[in-house]
C-alpha cells in the first residue's frame, strides 16, 4: 500500500494544526506539486485536443507519494476552516445560497420516470489536420436519462462537437470549419448501461456517489482535499474545481448542494468576482478563485434568488502567454439542467 492510499484512509477527525502550520504546509505542498508537474510534463505525449483547464491529474508515483508524506509530516489533515477562507462578500453569498437551497424540495423521480440531465459545455481545443493547426472553442453537449432506481439502465446521447465561434490562433477559424465539416458526418453517440456503466468497467459518477458526500462543510472540504490530492494546480484550486464539477452533475440533492456551497466558503482565495454574470443566457452572481501562476479564474455562477448553481466557467485574468486567450476571455463554461420525464425517446433506447 503506497503513502497516497494510506493518507486517504486517515481519520478526517484528526487534531487540527495551527493556522500558521496549515499555511506553511500548503505552501510546501504547492511547491512539491509544481516540481512534480515539471518532472511529469516531459513524459506526457502531445494530444490532438486538450481542454484549457490546466489539471495535471497524472503525477509520477514518487511525486504522489512525496505529496502524501508532506501532508502527513506537517500535520495538515483537517485543515479546512483553519486558514482564512473566502472573502466576507463571497462567504455571505455562498452561505445565503446554502440557506436558500436547503429549503428547496427536490423533485421526486417516480416509478418508470427518469431524471433527464442536459449538460451543455464550451471549451478550448487545439488540433490540426496535417496541414494547419489552431486553438478554438467548441460545444460538446450531452443528455442523460437516469432511472428512478439508479441501479437500472441509464441512457445517454452525446452530440457531435461543433465550433463555438471563438478563434484564438492564426489558422483556428479555417481549422474549425474543417472540423465542423467532419463532425457533420458523425451521428450522435448513443450509450446505455446499468448503473451508468456505459463503457464496460469505467463507471460514471452516480447520484449515490454525489449524495454520499459528508454534509458537515469542514469534513466535506477535508474529504475533497484528500481525494483530489496530487491533482490540479493547487489543493485549493482543485477543491473548487471538484465542487463546481459535483454541482454540475445535475443530481446533487438540496442538502448536498448546501454543504458544497458552505465548503466553498472555507476555501482561501475565493472572492466575489462579478456583481452579475450571464452564462448560456441565464444571469446570476459569480464567485471564483484565481490560479496566479496561470492567470485563470474558476467561477461558480449562482442564482441568488433560488440558491441554484447556474453553471461554472474559466476566465483569463490576463493575456495568456501562448496567445490562447486575452484578459477577460471566457475560456470554458458548462451548465446542467435537470427535469423529470416519463420516458426516454425511442431513438435513444435499445
Amino acid at each position: 500500500m503506497d503513502e497516497l492510499t494510506l493518507l486517504r484512509r486517515l481519520d478526517a477527525g484528526a487534531p487540527d494544526p495551527s493556522r500558521q502550520t496549515a499555511t506553511d504546509a500548503f505552501t510546501a505542498l504547492e511547491q512539491r506539486m509544481a516540481a512534480a508537474e515539471h518532472a511529469t510534463r516531459a513524459h506526457i505525449a502531445p494530444r490532438r485536443r486538450r481542454t484549457i483547464r490546466l489539471r495535471w491529474a497524472v503525477l509520477t508515483t514518487a511525486g504522489a507519494a512525496a505529496l502524501a508524506v508532506a501532508l502527513v509530516l506537517t500535520d495538515t489533515i483537517g485543515v479546512a476552516g483553519i486558514r482564512p477562507g473566502a472573502t466576507a462578500q463571497a462567504a455571505e453569498l455562498l452561505n445565503k445560497a446554502a440557506d436558500t437551497t436547503i429549503r428547496t424540495i427536490d423533485p421526486t423521480v417516480g416509478p418508470g420516470q427518469y431524471r433527464r440531465v442536459v449538460f451543455r459545455s464550451v471549451h478550448q481545443v487545439d488540433g490540426g489536420n496535417g496541414k494547419i493547426e489552431g486553438v478554438y472553442s467548441i460545444h460538446e453537449d450531452r443528455t442523460t436519462w437516469i432511472p428512478a432506481d439508479p441501479n437500472n439502465e441509464w441512457f445517454q446521447v452525446r452530440y457531435p462537437s461543433r465550433s463555438a465561434g471563438q478563434y484564438f490562433t492564426k489558422d483556428a477559424k479555417q481549422l474549425a470549419e474543417y472540423d465542423d465539416r467532419m463532425s457533420s458526418k458523425v451521428k450522435p453517440q448513443i450509450l446505455h448501461g446499468k448503473a451508468a456503466n456505459f463503457f464496460g468497467g469505467q463507471q460514471q459518477t452516480t447520484p449515490a456517489d454525489v449524495n454520499g458526500l459528508p454534509r458537515d462543510p469542514r469534513v466535506l472540504l477535508n474529504h475533497i482535499y484528500r481525494v483530489t490530492l496530487g491533482t490540479g494546480n493547487s489543493p485549493d484550486g482543485e477543491a473548487l474545481v471538484f465542487i463546481a464539477d459535483t454541482l454540475n452533475t445535475g443530481f446533487a440533492t438540496a442538502s448536498t448542494r448546501a454543504a458544497l456551497f458552505r465548503a466553498a466558503a472555507l476555501i482561501p482565495g475565493v472572492t466575489l468576482t462579478a456583481g452579475s454574470a450571464t452564462l448560456d443566457g441565464t444571469t446570476g452572481v459569480a464567485i471564483g478563485r484565481v490560479e496566479p501562476k496561470y492567470g485563470i479564474r474558476q467561477d461558480l455562477i449562482i442564482d441568488p434568488a433560488t440558491g441554484e448553481m447556474i453553471g461554472e466557467r474559466e476566465v483569463a485574468t490576463r493575456d495568456l502567454p501562448d496567445g490562447t486567450g486575452k484578459a477577460g476571455d471566457t475560456l470554458s463554461w458548462s451548465s446542467a439542467t435537470t427535469t423529470i420525464v416519463n420516458e426516454v425517446p425511442a431513438q435513444y433506447r435499445r
